[in-house]
């Protein structure tokens, strides 16, 4: 089905960008709780279908509260972390406040005390440190380490988000979506989620995804729930993996999706790389180091220029996505490949704006897009299992 939507997936979506992804955004706002068992309690809340998020670190990241302690950070000397951290915070630093604040929670360095890292937040907060803010109405509405106030969460949380904190715009969307301390109002929280979401703010795209796969609260609309789950699924969440697949198994007899015969879904670098050369097609790059191998298929593919192979950082090197580039001097040749992809797999599953249409087809993605300016159409093909692995192997490989 077809449906024209705002881009709330807009970096996802535009996956012809190698490093652009939401998962990015994701792991800044957590990156600081990569310890050994802490890593499962941030998991546990982001798989959630409506929790409150809380207990992030600060919103400038460890790495900004001086050299020193971030080395300490990254060495698990939480002792010697947090000492530097009240030095600072001792001069005002709100930021070292919640950073001071995760210790206590977590119990890193320190006995774990809920109530002394409500003493750091409630400072930070009055001091209005956005993740402070979020951070200390977390605390009010779950009444850990201080006596629960709703009423006073969702002050907080307001705060937090007129600064424009995704976190504390999607905590006020549960609030409403459950009515917590609120009348129960799916309209809100609709527009929390939304606001959220353009921020490529994965919890939320996930809930707007299941708000409009299921007319929860809006009109049902497959379309915009394919791309939410779609940007989702592209960050790395399992989940909206496993949706994409569910929605399109309404679909009968899905096309299988290979490039020179390979079923894309369980290729691998070493039979991809097999195959191609057996294909004879020239070689631009094929570097173990590097994520991506890259072919000349000018002689191989009609109309193409250019092929990317990329692959993840499993042992196996999955297939993560291909993406093939062509000549597009004008909008006949998007036409052209757009019509064939209709034939091969229907209709587009959804399409952004006039440039860009999606195929969900299970276990593999297809896009196209458009770029008049560059006068080249991109055609990929996504393994959602994967993907968000062939990114991050090559923003390490680098």
């Amino acid at each position: 089905m077809k449906s024209g939507v705002t881009c709330w997936a807009k970096c996802a979506l535009t996956v012809f960008c190698l490093g652009c992804t939401m998962l990015l955004m994701v792991q800044s706002v957590y990156a600081a709780k990569a310890t050994t068992g802490k890593k499962a309690k941030v998991a546990a809340v982001l798989a959630a279908k409506t929790s409150p998020i809380g207990i992030m670190p600060p919103r400038g990241g460890i790495a900004s509260l001086g050299a020193q302690a971030y080395a300490a950070w990254e060495k698990s000397d939480y002792v010697v972390a947090g000492r530097l951290w009240e030095a600072l915070a001792a001069n005002g630093s709100s930021e070292a406040m919640t950073a001071l604040a995760t210790l206590w929670e977590e119990g890193l360095g320190v006995t774990a005390d809920s109530q002394k890292a409500v003493f750091w937040l409630q400072k930070a907060a009055r001091l209005n440190d956005p993740v402070g803010m979020n951070n200390y109405a977390y605390a009010l509405e779950q009444g850990k380490g201080i006596s629960q106030n709703l009423k006073e969460a969702l002050g907080w949380y307001e705060k937090a988000a007129q600064t424009g904190l995704a976190p504390a715009m999607y905590n006020l969307g549960v609030m409403y979506e459950r009515g917590t301390g609120v009348q129960k109002n799916m309209t809100k929280a609709f527009q929390y989620y939304s606001q959220t979401a353009k921020q490529h703010f994965l919890p939320a795209q996930v809930r707007l995804g299941q708000m409009y796969r299921d007319g929860d609260g809006v009109k049902k609309d497959l379309a915009k729930a394919t791309l939410l789950f779609y940007g989702a699924a592209m960050a790395g969440d399992k989940d909206s993996t496993e949706r994409l697949w569910i929605l399109a198994s309404s679909e009968e007899d899905l096309p299988a999706v290979d490039v020179f015969g390979v079923p894309l879904a369980s290729a691998k670098r070493d039979l991809m790389r097999r195959t191609l050369a057996n294909a004879k097609v020239k070689v631009v790059s094929e570097e173990n180091a590097q994520a991506c191998d890259v072919y000349d298929v000018k002689k191989s593919i009609p109309g193409a220029l250019e092929m990317a192979v990329c692959y993840g950082v499993d042992a196996q090197k999955s297939l993560g996505f291909v993406k093939l580039s062509y000549a597009a001097p004008d909008g006949q040749i998007a036409a052209d490949i757009q019509e064939m992809l209709v034939e091969r797999y229907g209709n587009p599953s959804a399409v952004e704006g006039k440039d860009m249409s999606l195929w969900n087809l299970g276990n593999v993605l297809v896009s196209t897009q458009y770029l008049p300016a560059e006068k080249i159409v991109g055609l990929m093909y996504m393994v959602p299992n994967t993907y968000h692995l062939t990114v991050d192997s090559g923003k390490k490989r680098k």
